[in-house]
């Protein structure tokens, strides 16, 4: 799998090393299922003591897969944001290899 870009974005906050290395990690694992990805985005935004996680993944096929979380701090919405995001990209997975593997299994025994 090739590197992909995470855009990260925090909106009414700082972004602290830390929590960039936790996000960075929380897509490895969306990423690792699909290797279809050529960008992700990920918007953080606090409204008061309420946080925000959004999170966009571009595929090559020209799908967008889009999952937000909210939470009391922002380890918790991302959390929930990559859970959402992680089973989008396994069904899209899913329903890809069902739609093209199809196509790809010819009739056996043809052509004798």
């Amino acid at each position: 799998m090739e590197d992909v870009d995470i855009q990260l974005t925090c909106r009414h906050c700082e972004l602290s090393d830390d929590l960039r290395d936790y996000v960075g990690r929380k897509m490895e694992r969306v990423l690792r299922h699909f290797d279809g990805v050529h960008s992700v985005e990920v918007i953080l935004s606090a409204q008061g003591a309420i946080w925000t996680a959004e999170m966009i993944v571009g595929t090559v096929r020209g799908q967008r897969c889009v999952a937000e979380g909210t939470g009391d701090d922002v380890f918790a919405a991302v959390d929930l944001a990559a859970d959402k995001m992680d089973r989008q990209v396994q069904k899209l997975k899913g329903k890809l290899r069902e739609h093209y593997g199809k196509g790809l299994e010819g009739p056996s025994g043809a052509g004798g």
